[in-house]
């Protein structure tokens, strides 16, 4: 069993095996695919990639696909909105009382967070049934449902990988999921803690709280965690981290994390290999203390 998993994201900055390699080689133990967008067979060539690289690395490499799942996004709204209703779109980049408010640059199908309204949906897409159907062909090894509800959205993708070697791993995004938190760890193998949208439902600065309660709830029920989200999201355009960043992954490590991901970073950051550098030297650095019981 790897003692940390530390993932990158495939995307356009690195969907090319000399830089996966290069990843692999900074310490990354695999790579996540977000199927938002695109379905496995789109991806295929970017897999391939990541297969060629894994292998000139003699790593067996974890492969995690992202789900649509249950979330909202642009060209979906519902027609379940009054006026004043607050509308979240791209992970708070853009609040708005239907109308903007706050200009940014809106792509389509990004993520829409509606506060304190509940819209009923199915937990999985057409799409998602058509990748699970395709995951192990492509070397898939987990799988990661957005916006868990309820048990019955695990015990519905659980019935869809029927006998699937494949691991389930649980994103809290919503006041639902925190609700129903001790019943969801019993149902998958990771929670994830999804700050983004997570951030979104509870509120920014509600955010430390939420985590540490489900860091808390994971480590009593002795199940493994995983912390995502802007863990190095300055480095996206810089080739330096802040401050607050390294402080927040060794943190997120030293607390207890089995798994933590780079996102946007690896994906379509300026500097991908460098970013993977300082998230496992930040992670290993933390492990280290943790195994000693203290830090410096």
């Amino acid at each position: 069993m790897k003692e940390l998993e530390i993932y990158g994201t495939l995307g356009p900055s690195c969907c090319e095996k000399e830089v996966i390699s290069k990843l692999f080689k900074k310490g990354m133990t695999g790579m996540r695919l977000n199927l938002s967008h695109t379905s496995l067979k789109q991806a295929s060539d970017w897999i391939h990639e990541f297969s060629l690289a894994a292998k000139e690395n003699n790593i067996e490499a974890d492969l995690l696909i992202d789900m649509q799942g249950p979330e909202l996004r642009i060209g979906e709204i519902e027609k379940q909105l009054n006026v004043n209703d607050i509308v979240s779109i791209d992970d708070l980049a853009i609040p708005n009382y239907l109308k903007v408010i706050q200009p940014g640059l809106l792509k389509s199908h990004k993520s829409i967070a509606l506060p304190n309204i509940t819209i009923e949906r199915d937990t999985l897409t057409k799409q998602d049934k058509e990748n699970i159907k395709d995951a192990l062909e492509f070397g898939v090894t987990g799988l990661m449902q957005p916006f868990v509800r309820n048990v019955q959205d695990l015990m519905n993708v659980k019935k869809e990988i029927e006998d699937k070697n494949i691991k389930i791993y649980a994103k809290i995004e919503n006041i639902q999921g925190l609700l129903q938190l001790d019943d969801l760890i019993d149902q998958c193998d990771q929670i994830v803690i999804a700050r983004g949208d997570l951030a979104n439902s509870v509120g920014i600065i509600n955010l430390p709280s939420a985590q540490k309660y489900i860091e808390d709830h994971c480590k009593a029920k002795n199940r493994d965690y995983m912390v995502v989200t802007e863990m190095l999201h300055s480095m996206i355009k810089n080739p330096t981290p802040t401050r607050a960043e390294v402080s927040d992954i060794y943190h997120a490590v030293y607390n207890g994390a089995k798994s933590i991901m780079l996102t946007a970073e690896t994906a379509m950051g300026s500097y991908p290999v460098e970013a993977m550098e300082v998230f496992v030297g930040v992670a290993n650095s933390a492990v280290k203390d943790r195994k000693k019981g203290k830090s410096i």
